[in-house]
Formats: structure tokens, C-alpha cells, sequence
């Protein structure tokens, strides 16, 4: 039966997009993951700033959540999240630079290049690692950025609870 299963998951397989390195090793997807999103900071401690000058005076806190795809496919997005009386406004505020980074499929492969995980053949938790590495990346944009040490919220969370060491504080 597992030789069935084996052909099954060839034959089935969609293949991965041209230039990307798609991965079944936990240790090779995380230092790709870190390898792919840590070039990405300088725009991101950019955007953040932006973000942190552009918040109106009613800003009770600021979350970034991180958005793993539930596919497990290796896409996601890192936002922020600002919360206080006029969700409304302070959104329209902030809008342009919410978005610190995100990975998206392009023909030339994943946009950053961020390993893909095997959908077949990974032993591990896509998900989990994805939001885990992304929080750090993110507690290192926070800090660069000179985010505010206290406030509520502030924390860092993973969509839907993935990301075994979240929530985190950002201060």
C-alpha cells in the first residue's frame, strides 16, 4: 500500500513554481525561511515607522498578526493590527503600511524566495515554523522601528493559534 501512496503523491503533485526550492527538511525550511525574510527588514522597519507616525491620537495598541495560508503551502502575510475606538479610522490611517511583508506565488517562483514546503512528503508543521520565524522577524522590525515598550496589546500573534511560542509581547 505505501508504494500505492508513493505513486499517488508523484502523479498528483502539482509542481512547485518555477525557481523554488521546495523542501521536506524542518531544519532546511527554517533557515530558508530566515534566509528569505531577513533581507525583507529594511523595508519592513520603514513601513513601520510610517505606521507608528501615522496613528491617531485614539490608538489604544498595535498587534502584528501573523497569517500563514491554511493550505500550508508556505504563503503568509505579516500585518499590523491597531485597535482603539474608530476601527474605521485608525484602518484608513494606517492602511498603506499595515502590510510588512507578504509571500505570494509569482512565475518566477515565491516572492520573497522563501523555501516551499513538500505538501506531500513535510513531517513538519508548516504553519507553526512559518508563524514562530516570522515573529522573531518581527520583534526585530518592532525594535528597529523603535516601537513603543508599553501600551496595550503590542503582541505578537499567529492567525488562528499556530506558532507554539505565541502570543509574544512586543516590548
Amino acid at each position: 500500500m505505501s508504494v500505492f501512496k508513493g505513486l499517488m503523491r508523484l502523479l498528483t503533485r502539482a509542481p512547485a513554481a518555477a525557481g523554488a526550492e521546495v523542501v521536506t527538511s524542518e531544519a532546511i525550511y527554517r533557515s530558508g525561511l530566515r534566509e528569505a525574510l531577513w533581507p525583507e527588514m529594511g523595508a519592513a522597519v520603514m513601513k513601520m515607522q510610517q505606521l507608528l507616525a501615522a496613528l491617531p491620537d485614539e490608538t489604544e495598541g498595535i498587534d502584528i498578526g501573523i497569517h500563514p495560508d491554511p493550505d500550508q503551502d508556505g504563503t503568509f502575510t505579516v500585518m499590523a493590527h491597531v485597535f482603539g475606538p474608530d476601527l474605521y479610522a485608525l484602518n484608513k490611517a494606517v492602511a498603506p503600511y499595515r502590510e510588512l511583508v507578504s509571500v505570494r506565488f509569482t512565475a518566477a517562483g515565491p516572492v520573497p524566495p522563501v523555501p516551499v514546503p513538500n505538501s506531500f512528503g513535510a513531517d513538519f508543521p508548516t504553519n507553526d515554523l512559518i508563524c514562530d520565524i516570522a515573529a522573531d522577524w518581527a520583534g526585530e522590525v518592532w525594535f528597529h522601528a523603535d516601537g513603543p515598550v508599553s501600551g496595550a496589546g503590542n503582541v505578537i500573534f499567529g492567525e488562528e493559534g499556530h506558532g507554539p511560542s505565541l502570543p509574544r509581547n512586543l516590548a
